[in-house]
C-alpha cells in the first residue's frame, strides 16, 4: 500500500558544516487537501524519554514548487499547519542545529555528520504508511554516506528510500569519510563503520572481533533477519549505544583500544546492541507500537 503513495522527498545540504547545521528541503504531497499538518517526533524508540527535538528546528518556511509563499502556523510545540492553496505538492525548508553528541541526537562538524531520523525529519501527520526519500548533497571534502536504508530507485549516489516513517526514524545516517570495514556472515553484508580512528583505534582487529560476535548470535538465533547490517562506531570520546532493526550506534573513546579491559567493555557494548536485532526490535511488547512519536510511551 505505501508504495502506491507519493513519497515525501527530502534533500539535505551541509553548506557550512563547521556551524553545525543541516539544511532540509522537504517536498510533500498534499493529496488535494486544503491544509496539511507536519510534525517532528519528541522522542525516539530505544530512548524512552521526551527530548523535544523541535527545539533545534529553525526557519521553517513553506512555498509552492513555483516559489509562491504559503501560510504556515505553528500549532503545537512540534507541529506546523500549512494552507496548501490547492497546490499538488508543498516545499518546506528548515534548518536543524546539530551539536549534541549522543546516540539519539544529531552531530555535525567540519569532518562528518551523524543524523538520527527523529530529530531531523518533519513528516506529514496522517494515518498511513508513506515512502520517505532522502538525498544528501555532501560537501566536496566528504565522500561517503552510509545507512541501513536501501538505495532509492534511480541509482543516484547518497540517495535512499525508507518504506515508511518508522523505517526512516530507525535508520541513522553517517556522512563524511569514515573507515568502513565490510564482512559477511551467511552471505549477508555487514559493515563496521569507524568514525574517529585517529591512527589509534585498530580497525582490522575490531572488525574481526565484531564478526565473531555476529556469528555467535547467528548460531543462537539460528538465522539473521535482515539484508544488511551496520555497526556505527563513533569514536568520539562519548558513550552509550542505541539499537535499530538493521544497525546500531555505539560511542566510545579511541583510547579504549589501548587497554584490554576498556576494549572488552566496548565489545560488551557491541554484543547487546546487536542482540536487540531480535529482542526488542522484532520481539517487543505490544504496548510499544504502533509508535506514537508525539507523546510519552
Amino acid at each position: 500500500m505505501s508504495e502506491l503513495l507519493e513519497p515525501i522527498r527530502y534533500t539535505l545540504r551541509f553548506p557550512a558544516p563547521h556551524t553545525h547545521y543541516v539544511e532540509v528541503e522537504a517536498t510533500l504531497p498534499t493529496d488535494g487537501k486544503p491544509c496539511i499538518a507536519l510534525a517532528m517526533a519528541v522522542w525516539t524508540p530505544g530512548s524512552y524519554l521526551v527530548r523535544e527535538y523541535a527545539r533545534h528546528v529553525e526557519g521553517v518556511v513553506a512555498r509552492t514548487p513555483d516559489g509562491t509563499a504559503l501560510s504556515l502556523d505553528k500549532a503545537r510545540k512540534n507541529r506546523w499547519c500549512i494552507d496548501t492553496n490547492d497546490a499538488h505538492t508543498v516545499v518546506v525548508t528548515y534548518r536543524v542545529y546539530c551539536r549534541e553528541m549522543s546516540v539519539r541526537t544529531n552531530w555535525i562538524e567540519d569532518g562528518f555528520a551523524l543524523l538520527n531520523g527523529a530529530p531531523t525529519f518533519l513528516t506529514l501527520v496522517e494515518d498511513t504508511a508513506r515512502p520517505h526519500d532522502v538525498q544528501l548533497l555532501l560537501p566536496d571534502a566528504w565522500h561517503t554516506s552510509i545507512t541501513a536504508l536501501p538505495a532509492a530507485p534511480g541509482g543516484t549516489a547518497h540517495h535512499y528510500r525508507a518504506a515508511d516513517f518508522d523505517t526512516l526514524v530507525d535508520s541513522p545516517i553517517l556522512a563524511g569519510n569514515p573507515a568502513v570495514y565490510p564482512f559477511e556472515v551467511d552471505g549477508i553484508p555487514h559493515y563496521l563503520v569507524n568514525e574517529g580512528e585517529g591512527g589509534i583505534w585498530d580497525g582490522p582487529r575490531a572488525v574481526s572481533d565484531v564478526a565473531q560476535i555476529v556469528r555467535a548470535h547467528r548460531h543462537m538465533w539460528g538465522f539473521l533477519p535482515y539484508d544488511k547490517y551496520i555497526f556505527f562506531n563513533m569514536i568520539t570520546e562519548a558513550g552509550g549505544g542505541l539499537e535499530h532493526k538493521n544497525s546500531t550506534i555505539l560511542m566510545t573513546s579511541r583510547w579504549h583500544a589501548r587497554v584490554r579491559k576498556d576494549y572488552l567493555s566496548w565489545l560488551r557494548l557491541v554484543s547487546p546492541g546487536f542482540f536487540h536485532v531480535g529482542n526488542v526490535k522484532r520481539l517487543r511488547p505490544v504496548g510499544l507500537g504502533p509508535f506514537d512519536y508525539e507523546d510519552e510511551v
